[in-house]
């Protein structure tokens, strides 16, 4: 409970309520110094990350989904921010390979799946010039990927995919009898739930929204899929926004990763950037909704005023 509070509901409530102070220049900024940092870290740690590459690169407090998801948020930004201006392409072309490089030594194959689908649900969300734009982009960033790294790298990530196997895979082995597990124990208490750990496995069941529907019901789930849904319409809403922030933007494609990654990994107690996210992206979408009501009132009521001189001055003409 500590964990979910203090990494996922408060951090979640304190940047909701700051939404307003967040801006595009400072968050590309602040967001390019954290991958800076990022990188510095793996080059430092580069002999004991590369004692575990063999099987999956970690270190002994950073696990290697931790270090994917981090290089895949990094990898979004840039595809937002690549072609803002010079330095940017610059910071990006030495940043990303080994960005990259951290994606296929990790082998997490969920950070992979969910990430390609976030960029297909964007591509697909988005309308007109700017889906252009952004297949663009994407084949870009597809270039890049084949340019930077090496096949030796690009086999890795295919071996890591080609092992989605419930008979020969004992990770999706694993997790395919904590979904059966935890899907039979909501059959068995679909109202109000009952265990908070899958009984099978003895384990949280690595998918969100069985392990609601197991532990706290239809009860508890419905709440559930209603903030669910609301943080997806939102997502929505920041991206076809063609007048919309980088930052809506940015944080409406990390919650969409989040909510696809949460599916086949985490718990609800443990996945912060899937409630961080999900919150602040409802709190962004909601005060875009209310600007741009308040922008509709003003231009009607400039149009009614306008229409209102013009009807005096022409009975003043005549």
């Amino acid at each position: 409970m500590s964990i979910f509070f203090l990494s996922g509901i408060i951090p979640a409530y304190l940047l909701a309520a700051m939404e307003r102070g967040i801006n595009d220049r400072e968050l590309a900024w602040a967001t390019s110094a954290f991958s800076f940092a990022f990188v510095v870290g793996i080059i430092i740690n580069r002999d004991a990350l590369a004692m575990t590459s063999e099987s999956r690169m970690t270190l002994d407090k950073v696990n290697p989904i931790a270090l994917a998801y981090v290089s895949s948020s990094f990898l979004l930004f840039y595809f937002l921010r690549f072609t803002k201006s010079k330095w940017t392409i610059l910071e990006a072309l030495s940043i990303v390979p080994i960005l990259l490089v951290v994606v296929s030594l990790s082998r997490s194959r969920g950070m992979m799946i969910s990430t390609a689908i976030t960029f297909l649900i964007y591509v697909l969300v988005l309308k007109g010039n700017r889906r252009i734009w952004a297949v663009a982009g994407l084949a870009t960033a597809a270039v890049m990927v084949l340019t930077f790294l090496s096949p030796e790298y690009q086999s890795i990530v295919f071996e890591a995919l080609s092992r989605i196997d419930v008979d020969n895979d004992m990770s999706t082995a694993g997790r395919a009898l904590a979904f059966k597990g935890a899907w039979a124990q909501f059959l068995e208490n679909p109202f109000f739930g009952r265990y908070v750990v899958e009984q099978l496995t003895g384990y949280y069941p690595h998918n969100i929204y069985i392990e609601s529907l197991m532990s706290v019901g239809l009860v508890g789930t419905v709440p559930f899929a209603i903030h669910l849904v609301m943080a997806l319409r939102s997502s929505i809403g920041l991206i076809r926004n063609s007048e919309g922030s980088f930052a809506g933007v940015f944080v409406a494609l990390l919650f969409i990763r989040e909510a696809v990654g949460a599916a086949a990994s985490g718990g609800i107690w443990s996945v912060s950037g899937f409630w961080i996210s999900s919150f602040l992206v409802i709190v962004m979408w909601q005060s875009k909704k209310v600007a741009l009501t308040r922008s509709a009132f003003d231009a009607r009521s400039l149009e009614s005023i306008n229409a209102r001189v013009r009807y005096l001055q022409g009975r003043g003409s005549a």
